[in-house]
């Protein structure tokens, strides 16, 4: 009986995995994605991020984080802030 049960959980699995796989082929094919595009934001929609020198705030506050490299900014490194999560990076 534990048999059949894992036999059904295996068959969900694998028309899950092949819908999902079939709908980013359907995809690629309109050309929503196109094969010579890259990842990530254009040139043009970075300079458009708001741009700012950080300054430390507080002395004890633990060090901020570049979302990007995860380095620790420093004093007078250039910035940007992403609009949504207000993430900052160099």
């Amino acid at each position: 009986m534990s048999l059949l049960g894992i036999v059904v959980l295996l068959l969900i699995h694998v028309c899950i995995v092949g819908r999902a796989f079939r709908r980013s082929l359907m995809a690629a094919n309109r050309g929503e994605r196109s094969s010579d595009s890259s990842i990530g934001m254009s040139a043009n929609d970075l300079e458009l991020l708001p741009c700012f020198d950080f300054k430390a705030r507080e002395k004890g506050n633990s060090p901020v984080d570049c979302a990007i490299c995860l380095e620790n900014f420093k004093m007078g490194d250039k910035c940007r802030l992403l609009p949504n999560c207000n993430h900052s990076f160099h």
